[in-house]
C-alpha cells in the first residue's frame, strides 16, 4: 500500500502514515531504513512510502515501511 507520512514523534520513535482511506501508525523498529534521514526528510516536507497494513488490537498499522523516492 502507498502513503505519505503525515507526522513522527521523534522522541517516541513513531509516526503515521495518510493514505486516501485511513491513518496508519508505524514505530521506528517498522521502518526499513535510517531513522535520522526520515526526521530531516519529513520536516522538510512530505515522504512517500509503501508498507504492507495490519490491524491490531489498538487499530491500523503499517509494517515493512520503506521510502518510495530512494531517500
Amino acid at each position: 500500500m502507498l502513503g505519505e507520512i503525515r507526522k513522527l514523534v521523534e522522541d517516541k520513535q513513531y509516526g503515521f502514515i495518510k493514505t486516501e482511506k485511513a491513518d496508519y501508525f508505524f514505530h521506528r523498529s517498522d521502518f526499513d531504513g535510517h531513522w535520522e534521514d526520515l526526521v530531516d526528510d519529513v520536516n522538510k516536507g512530505v515522504v512517500e512510502v509503501e508498507f504492507e497494513p495490519t490491524r491490531t488490537e489498538k487499530g491500523l498499522r503499517a509494517a515493512e515501511v520503506r521510502r518510495t523516492d530512494n531517500g
